[in-house]
């Protein structure tokens, strides 16, 4: 049996003796400011995961949290696209701001270029769904999950699958990452489509990979594992440090 660390910074919706349901909302970790720099040695994105953010056009550029409340103060960005009122949702600031350093507090406009998001897991576990944001006209993604044998199952996302939240359609979309079904369009286009290797072992993943070829954002990752610890362990870890230390770090 599996055993590992999920600790604060992420709702605990489920438990029981040998598993454990939490959503990573990228609402509470670290008090995010909006325009927060995260991944690739900024601020950790996540408890659960170590972040890399890579560029599609040659710049560099970093994750970034962005404030998704239609009324909050991307409200007049040109960004109005991400204002899907979820909270925080994690996406890739304009290249052409450059790289961040710790604390850096970007103002957030999203990359339209394209980016991938790296997921690399403290340790194995069952992802089971995430929020989709802005997947709309042009951009055609993937989301990759790896497990700890580097097998994968991949799922393809069509252009406009989610439509513009701003243009009056749906604007998001919960994909779950458990099924291989085709899962249908709520905004009219086609399907996600998926596909796996053989052996496939969707309760030990380590790696999620979000590669999109234009604006776009993710939140609200359901992750689950076999065990945690009481809150007041996980409380002791987190002020100790000891966490940190069993962080899993991927070449």
């Amino acid at each position: 049996m599996k055993t590992f660390v999920f600790a604060c910074g992420a709702a605990v919706v489920a438990q029981s003796a040998l598993a454990v349901t939490v959503v990573e909302d990228f609402d509470s970790f670290a008090s995010f400011a909006n325009g927060q720099a995260v991944g690739n040695g900024a601020t950790d994105a996540s408890l659960f995961f170590d972040l890399t953010v890579t560029a599609r056009n040659g710049d560099g550029l970093d994750g970034v949290i962005f404030d998704s409340d239609p009324a909050g103060p991307n409200a007049g960005s040109e960004d109005v696209d991400l204002l899907v009122d979820t909270g925080n949702v994690l996406t890739a600031q304009d290249g052409s701001d450059g790289t961040a350093t710790p604390g850096t507090i970007f103002d957030p406009a999203d990359d339209d270029v394209g980016f991938i998001l790296t997921l690399d897991f403290i340790a194995p576990l069952t992802v089971e769904s995430l929020l989709l944001v802005d997947i709309d006209g042009g951009t055609f993604t993937e989301i990759t999950l790896i497990d700890e044998s580097g097998l994968e199952r991949e799922f393809d996302i069509p252009a406009d699958f989610t439509g513009d939240v701003a243009a009056g359609e749906p604007g998001s979309f919960v994909i779950d990452l458990l099924t291989l079904s085709d899962q249908s369009s709520v905004n009219g286009t086609g399907p996600i489509t998926a596909v796996e290797d053989d052996g496939f072992d969707q309760d030990a993943v380590v790696t999620l990979v979000f590669d999109t070829r234009g604006s776009g954002a993710i939140d609200d990752l359901v992750l689950s594992g076999d065990e945690v610890p009481t809150s007041g362990s996980l409380a002791l870890l987190a002020v100790s440090g000891v966490l940190a230390g069993t962080r899993r770090r991927r070449a």
